[in-house]
């Protein structure tokens, strides 16, 4: 009997020792795309750890048969003997080592012949980077990536840059996963299946929302404060953020006469230099609002060009600091992390406060990839910025954007199509110029306006376009700041 007593006894506690275990941390979603190849799709997917197998299915639109391959755990996968003109459907499961199976959204895509190629720098067709291989006379068994030999050359290398071990330098750029016309997904992704994989993307170990102990920040002051050209202000002081070794990100705060409380913007100016300086004009607006406004310049640009080295002189010399743990685009974004903390430790959480991420070009780019990372930002406001990579390469003269902006294994994971319509957890705003001579120029009924607008509804969030048709410049004029005031108070009186 005591034998007995003692087995239910220690049954009980195994038992309890279940209930009180915590639940494993939710798994990645999926997200596939889909890039035209000649009677071929290339398929990529979202790497996640602990994945024990990945299968692809598709059929051509409108019939029955589904065919599937084991696509392995290279992240992508080639689905050749298509016809070229069709539409087909795809979606991919993704077995992990527990067993659990999770499951992407179908999404749609047409294979045809590509009808361009930007090399010898830049490919995004496997058939276009082998001739062009073969009519140099180049063995791909020469290349190095990230300093170690390319044994897999074919569809299953990953895309990236490849250096050769002959001369060291740069033969091509393999972009396999873009594509030339801008074809809509099916859906829009949650918001928050977005930050999950685009966490894992940027910062591929540990992010510093998840464990901040990794990523130490100090912020110390700078004297005397860096002003340029804003007046508007009652007082001001400047800090910097050290969030690297090499790199610091130098921020100045201005508090108008009339403060709105609770009420703070990060505005960047983009890759044209100096925020206090070139973007004086936009921060004066703010600050007329009643804005407490923090002004931040983009790596190795305006006040951090202070931080460029021997190897580090322009945003594409990161390059070369990628590694397999390591994606350098997150050190666009790092800095914001402690910024935005410091705001809240300043201001508290409560649900009173509106923070506003908004930049102009290189710094509207900041706006949407930081504000769907973090929904402690409220309005994200990009004005000049914001192509996919579909309409960046299928337009002359190339747009192709720094090396942010065009990094493979960040976009092939989450394209822009699913990260501007994210970002903002009140609502997103984009500003359009019709007539940009630089870049991100799109006409009110562009099917990626449309696109936007349509996102927002389906996401069941504000999410607001406005296309100058009069400038003829790279700028944020008069006009689109006052649609913007609009925008946001429209939202808010929605809240209300």
């Amino acid at each position: 009997m005591g034998t007995v007593y003692q087995l239910a006894l220690a049954l009980l506690a195994l038992l309890l020792a279940g209930c009180n275990r915590a639940a494993p941390p939710p798994a990645d979603p999926l997200f596939v795309n889909l890039a035209s190849q000649d009677r071929a799709l290339f398929a990529r997917w979202n790497a996640a750890p602990a994945t024990r197998r990945v299968t692809l299915r598709w059929r051509r639109a409108g019939t029955d048969q589904w065919l599937d391959a084991d696509a392995g755990l290279g992240g992508n996968y080639l689905i050749a003997g298509l016809e070229n003109g069709a539409t087909y459907e795809c979606y991919g499961e993704r077995e992990l080592d527990t067993g659990a199976r999770i499951t992407s959204a179908i999404v749609t895509h047409v294979p045809r012949a590509r009808r361009f190629d930007w090399g010898p720098f830049l490919f995004t067709s496997q058939q276009a980077a082998d001739a062009w291989l073969a009519e140099h006379g180049i063995d791909p068994r020469s290349f190095l990536r990230h300093g170690q030999p390319v044994r897999d050359w074919g569809p299953n290398a990953p895309d990236g840059m490849y250096t050769s071990q002959k001369s060291g330098q740069l033969p091509f750029r393999l972009m396999r996963f873009a594509d030339e016309v801008f074809r809509p997904p099916n859906a829009a992704r949650p918001p928050e299946q977005v930050r999950t994989v685009l966490k894992h993307a940027l910062w591929p170990t540990a992010n510093p929302f998840d464990h901040p102990e990794r990523f130490p920040m100090p912020i110390t002051s700078i004297e005397p404060p860096l002003v340029g050209t804003v007046r508007r202000f009652a007082t001001a002081d400047s800090f910097a953020i050290r969030y690297h070794p090499q790199l610091s990100s130098r921020c100045t705060r201005f508090t108008p006469p009339k403060l709105v409380p609770k009420r703070v913007a990060i505005y960047l100016h983009g890759h044209q230099g100096h925020t206090v300086r070139f973007g004086g004009h936009t921060i004066d607006k703010l600050l007329d609002h009643g804005w407490q406004v923090i002004a931040v310049d983009m790596p190795l640009i305006g006040a951090n060009s202070e931080d460029v080295a021997k190897d580090l002189r322009i945003h594409n010399s990161f390059l070369f600091w990628q590694t397999d743990d390591f994606c350098p685009v997150s050190l666009f974004l790092q800095p914001l992390v402690a910024l935005v903390d410091q705001i809240y430790r300043e201001h508290g959480t409560g649900s009173d406060l509106t923070v506003m991420l908004i930049g102009k070009s290189g710094g509207g780019w900041t706006s949407y990839m930081y504000g769907a990372l973090d929904p402690r930002i409220h309005y994200a406001v990009s004005v000049a910025s914001g192509i996919p990579l579909s309409l960046r390469l299928g337009r002359w003269p190339l747009q192709r954007g720094d090396y942010e902006q065009l990094d493979p294994r960040v976009y092939e994971a989450v394209p822009y199509e699913d990260i501007m319509p994210a970002a903002g957890s009140r609502g997103a705003f984009y500003v359009f110029n019709e007539h940009d001579p630089c870049c991100a120029a799109f006409a009110p009924d562009d099917p990626f306006v449309r696109y936007l607008l349509a996102s927002g509804r389906e996401l069941e969030k504000p999410i607001g376009v406005y296309v100058d048709q009069q400038t003829t410049a790279h700028t944020f004029t008069n006009a689109a700041f006052d649609a913007l005031v609009r925008f946001i108070a429209t939202v808010e009186r929605g809240a209300d």
